[in-house]
């Protein structure tokens, strides 16, 4: 399969750890692409800096730029500013891809004549937990992809303001993205690939989803995902003000979804601010705050669930040397081999993926040399 399309990675990194050489070597093994990967490390403090410079030396297809630690979306609107591929792709630098996955997602949009594809995220945890992965997306996608509306991804999925397709990984046409001129909100740090797929989707981009989950989405206790503050809430109100703002009267479908979004997003605040009250002791803060803002008190509750899963997950963070716990492996290499990647959906996920992601080192090992250079192969971890 040789190289048809420069695909130019995005990856903003902070502090990334042990993730990060796992996350590039993903990268820099994808099959049938010519892969630019462009880091930008954020002012990390744990060694990454220096490692990034040896790999950019060499690796000419690495290049590393230093960040002044102003936040993810800053950081990838500088990796933009020096990219070169006919496509963009955006990826965390604790987050895996199958080899095939940027291939199989340009092939994807061009036959849609889609501006933007994306996939299903296979969400996985390192942990003793023996759930260790799940499908993190809860629509339901077609294997041939599923276009994916702006009023969709508008739709609230966890009761709140939040979608899970906010978390996908999207491939973007080049130019598209430098035709409608639209970058990074770099005052939103949490939840900033949302608002920017939001409005590619609202000037006009064409998005198409596949069933076929190809990235590989890894939840830990130290994702930037799980922190959020009164600011970083404030930010978001401001996004979604300006989102509003723009593109509420020019789509009228979207403005009942946008008001219910500008109230779902002031409660969430209340509950952000509640926290900050409850953990300076400023009592009277926490009362005017549950009088003004009822709903918070709820949201709360819910972070206060979220406080145990995050303990617990600490807890189970390197807590065996095996990244899965042993498990039962019910299905031959023969079936899969039969399986073709693009038939794969949700259902095949449940009963094939995941018992083999559950597998112990040495049933890995007999399956990967059962299944040679497969595609299911990549699924193994």
């Amino acid at each position: 399969m040789g190289s048809q399309f420069k695909i130019s990675v995005l990856m903003a990194c902070l502090n990334p750890g042990g993730y990060l050489q796992a996350a590039i070597d993903s990268c820099l093994s994808q099959e049938g692409v010519e892969v630019e990967l462009i880091v930008v490390d954020d002012g990390s403090t744990d060694g990454t800096t220096e490692w990034l410079m040896t790999l950019a030396a060499q690796n000419e297809n690495v290049h590393l730029i230093n960040g002044p630690g102003t936040g993810p979306g800053a950081a990838r609107n500088r990796a933009l500013s020096i990219a070169t591929g006919d496509w963009v792709a955006i990826m965390d630098a604790d987050d895996l891809m199958h080899p095939q996955r940027l291939y199989k997602l340009v092939e994807l949009a061009n036959k849609a004549g889609a501006d933007i594809s994306a996939d299903q995220l296979l969400a996985f945890t390192e942990g003793t937990d023996a759930r260790t992965t799940w499908p993190f997306i809860k629509a339901i996608l077609s294997v041939q992809g599923t276009p994916v509306s702006l009023a969709t991804l508008l739709t609230p999925t966890d009761g709140g303001f939040g979608s899970d397709l906010g978390y996908l990984k999207p491939v973007i046409r080049r130019s598209f993205l430098d035709a409608a001129n639209v970058r990074y909100d770099e005052k939103v740090r949490i939840g900033e690939d949302f608002d920017f797929l939001a409005r590619l989707i609202a000037e006009g981009a064409h998005l198409i989803v596949s069933g076929i989950a190809m990235y590989f989405y890894r939840r830990h206790s130290a994702s930037l995902s799980y922190r959020l503050n009164s600011m970083d809430a404030d930010a978001l109100i401001v996004a979604n003000k300006r989102f509003s703002d723009v593109y509420a009267e020019k789509i009228a479908s979207i403005k009942p979804l946008l008001a219910k979004r500008t109230k779902a997003l002031s409660e969430y605040r209340g509950a952000v601010r509640l926290v900050e009250a409850l953990k300076a002791k400023k009592i009277r803060d926490v009362a005017i705050i549950v009088f003004s803002v009822p709903a918070s008190l709820l949201i709360f509750g819910r972070f206060a669930l979220e406080g145990v899963k995050k303990r617990v997950m600490r807890e189970d963070d390197g807590a065996t040397q095996s990244p899965f716990p042993a498990g039962t492996v019910r299905v031959s290499p023969e079936i899969l081999i039969q399986a073709r990647p693009d038939e794969l959906d949700i259902e095949t996920i449940l009963q094939i993926i995941l018992p083999l992601s559950q597998a112990d080192a040495e049933t890995k090992k007999r399956f990967q040399a059962d299944l040679g250079g497969a595609f299911w192969a990549g699924y193994l971890f």
